[in-house]
């Protein structure tokens, strides 16, 4: 009986830390990644706004540079409210599963009139307006392809859509999984509950070191520079997070050792 009661407790223990690990990502995850105001926070924290309008300004500025326009034909096509409109409208539709329209007539619009402004003030004449109607549609397609990140977000949001539902099962279910293994490990008086708590942080520093050994995260370029540093800022809160939560545990941890050797140390003195 003894034999089966240390066997059983070695294997509730090592399920309880490897749950204590699990939870505690899937939370983190789920304040974060998952997190509709934690992404808005982070995006105006970042000047996401701000990135993504001098993006789209160099590119437009980059592409202009054999059209013999001057760089004043962009002023006024988009503002930065604008881009803000669009990126708030794209986070809550994220979360809702959609992927939002960009209506970029306004822009196209705008840069006709800039191009007719600048034509009529320097009398020059153009002989065919295929040209300009292509250029317009080009340096519209510019700023949509940035708000839109590329194009990419079709697939992915639904994905992220699903994943969000599922985390949200997934963190009740372990988190059950997680009480009912403590309880019973309280019932079989299990005394190494010190090394359950530092093996979940334990846990959790390989996977951390796991993970960032082997993704080379500040070098990644995904869809824009601009969303790029997005997923950058998210990436290094989710590491400190859980870089403090694995000192946490691993410091608990150890000081219910130290308490257990300690009233250990004391009963034997009494007897």
């Amino acid at each position: 009986m003894n034999r089966l009661k240390i066997v059983l407790g070695y294997i509730l223990g090592f399920i309880t830390s490897v749950l204590i690990a699990t939870v505690t990502f899937l939370i983190i995850f789920k304040v974060t990644v998952f997190n509709k105001s934690y992404i808005n926070k982070t995006l105006n924290k970042s000047s996401y706004v701000d990135m993504v309008y001098n993006q789209v300004s160099e590119n437009m500025k980059n592409y202009m540079v054999s059209s013999g326009f001057p760089e004043s034909i962009i002023d006024g096509a988009y503002t930065k409210e604008d881009i803000k409109s669009y990126v708030n409208l794209l986070v809550d539709d994220i979360y809702k599963g959609k992927v939002p329209d960009l209506d970029s007539s306004k822009v196209k619009e705008n840069l006709y009139n800039n191009i007719d402004s600048y034509l009529k003030a320097h009398n020059v004449k153009v002989e065919s307006k295929s040209s300009i109607d292509s250029f317009v549609n080009d340096m519209t397609n510019i700023y949509s392809k940035e708000l839109k990140l590329y194009g990419a977000l079709n697939s992915p949001v639904k994905a992220f859509y699903k994943v969000s539902q599922i985390l949200d099962k997934a963190v009740f279910i372990t988190t059950m999984l997680l009480v009912i293994s403590i309880i019973s490990i309280l019932s079989l008086k299990i005394k190494y509950k010190g090394s359950i708590v530092l093996a979940g942080g334990l846990i959790m520093a390989f996977m951390i070191f796991l993970f960032y050994d082997k993704f080379d995260y500040n070098n990644i370029l995904i869809i824009s520079s601009s969303f790029s540093n997005i997923m950058k800022i998210i990436i290094n809160k989710i590491r400190n997070i859980s870089l403090v939560l694995c000192i946490f545990y691993s410091i608990l941890g150890l000081l219910i050792i130290i308490k257990e050797s300690f009233l250990k140390n004391t009963l034997k003195n009494k007897e």
